[in-house]
């Protein structure tokens, strides 16, 4: 997991936490979020419109396809 969040970090279109240390079976990451609060996970997210559910899929779906090339 460390490794693939490594090269995760080098692709600046997705948005992922940046792996700090790897010490035996325990990963630091990166908080992501802010004034302490995480940011939020897409099934806690609710849309507004479907709209704004049609953006979130395609920004999903681009970053998939980021992720694979």
């Amino acid at each position: 997991e460390m490794r693939n969040l490594k090269r995760v970090a080098k692709v600046e279109s997705i948005n992922a936490p940046k792996p700090v240390l790897l010490r035996e079976h325990i990963l630091l990451m990166e908080f992501i979020g802010e004034k302490g609060k995480h940011a939020p996970q897409l099934k806690e997210v609710a849309f507004k419109s479907s709209k704004g559910l049609v953006r979130a899929y395609n920004q999903v779906v681009k970053m998939m396809r980021d992720l694979f090339q």
